[in-house]
């Protein structure tokens, strides 16, 4: 059903937060598979690939991994997320009945960052992406090869799921 995307900078205690998270719902079949987004193709990363049982891609080569995504949706999330209970429910909901973007709300137990009551503006993947894979596709081929996590975050125009996650700290 869906391909989960951890985008975590190299950073294993980032990426071990969020993959906890997506444990079960790898177990129950809502994710497919899961691929590790790193900043360069070392032991480290590797490791975790491999102890995860997840596959790896190199940052500057996340439009190929976005072709080579075995499912129809995308889980495209920050590294260090926690995911609230019950997202899954929310999140198969979503892909089983709606065509479009979607992405989780603000947890009310994250801490807020300090400038966020007067910007009012998340980063653009702080709340994770959930994108068919065919919308995805059209976005890499408006923005090239090139396409980083980010950049698909911000041409998705997300809708806001019911289910919330806790951003990265």
């Amino acid at each position: 059903m869906i391909t989960a995307f951890v985008d975590a900078a190299d950073d294993e205690r980032a990426w071990a937060r969020t993959l906890n998270g997506l444990v079960a719902a790898t177990v129950e079949g809502l994710i497919r598979e899961v691929v590790l987004i790193a900043g360069a193709d070392d032991d480290i990363s590797r490791r975790i690939a491999d102890q995860s049982g997840a596959a790896i891609a190199v940052r500057d080569q996340f439009g190929a991994a976005l072709k080579r995504a075995r499912a129809d949706w995308l889980l495209v999330l920050e590294g260090g997320v926690l995911l609230e209970p019950g997202w899954q429910e929310h999140v198969e909901t979503h892909v089983q009945g709606a065509k479009q973007a979607a992405c989780f709300t603000r947890s009310p137990h994250a801490p807020r960052p300090f400038l966020h009551h007067y910007l009012k503006a998340e980063r653009p993947l702080a709340l994770g992406l959930l994108i068919p894979k065919a919308q995805a596709l059209l976005a890499l081929n408006r923005l090239g090869d090139a396409i980083s996590p980010v950049d698909l975050a911000v041409t998705a125009r997300p809708r806001p799921l019911a289910s919330s996650l806790r951003p990265k700290e």
